[in-house]
């Protein structure tokens, strides 16, 4: 009798857990889920002539897992990042810096709202300057123009009064390892067979590769 073929595609949707905690995070349309297992081989050699080996046998070392991610979220970056993240609510915003070069780059610390106004002022208020005549506005921040008569000057200190994008502030590798649970709630495509897989404890290092 022949034996049946049998054989499977399987697809599905990753779940994130805390560690026993049942509450999965939905980490949406991964493009793969690898699992490996990886052995230390060990061997005592033939030592009464003719070469080879007497014994052979094969240790676990550890299993490593994979993904490929292709949505994104707060709980997941943290998790590849090894980070925190702290919640920056929209609202008005002011912050002073100095000029340090003219014709580069000033950076917010805060993600402005280009939609809304931007004032820029001298450090106390006195002096206005006006875009696209002392200052370029980008979405990071302001490009100071080269000097003109009331200008920005380098060495001097500007305030920035803007009103800032809801955010997430994310600080990476803070965390070198964040230990998790996931399951793997698939289907096998072939035969419409449900498939399932529980990985109970995943200690993820922050990620080796991230694509902007």
């Amino acid at each position: 009798m022949a034996t049946q073929k049998r054989t499977a595609i399987i697809n599905g949707t990753p779940y994130l857990f805390d560690v026993g905690v049942n509450a999965g995070l939905d980490l949406g349309n991964t493009s793969k889920l690898t699992v490996e297992a990886n052995f230390d081989k060990k061997t005592l050699p033939n030592y009464q002539g003719g070469g080879g080996d007497d014994d052979v046998f094969y240790r676990f070392k550890e299993g490593t897992v994979k993904l490929e991610c292709r949505h994104i979220s707060v709980d997941l970056m943290l998790v590849a990042l090894g980070g925190t993240a702290e919640a920056v609510a929209a609202g008005a915003a002011e912050e002073t810096h100095t000029v340090v070069e003219v014709g580069k780059l000033i950076m917010l610390d805060g993600m402005q709202d280009m939609s809304l106004p931007l004032i820029v002022t001298s450090a106390d208020g006195v002096t206005t300057y006006d875009e696209g005549v002392h200052y370029t506005r980008r979405r990071a921040g302001i490009v100071p123009k080269a000097l003109q008569a009331g200008g920005i000057a380098a060495g001097s200190d500007v305030k920035l009064s803007f009103t800032q994008h809801k955010h997430q502030r994310v600080q990476a590798l803070v965390n070198s390892i964040t230990e998790k649970g996931l399951l793997f709630d698939g289907i096998n495509e072939r035969t419409g067979s449900p498939w399932r897989a529980k990985l109970h404890r995943v200690g993820f290092q922050p990620t080796k590769t991230l694509e902007f």
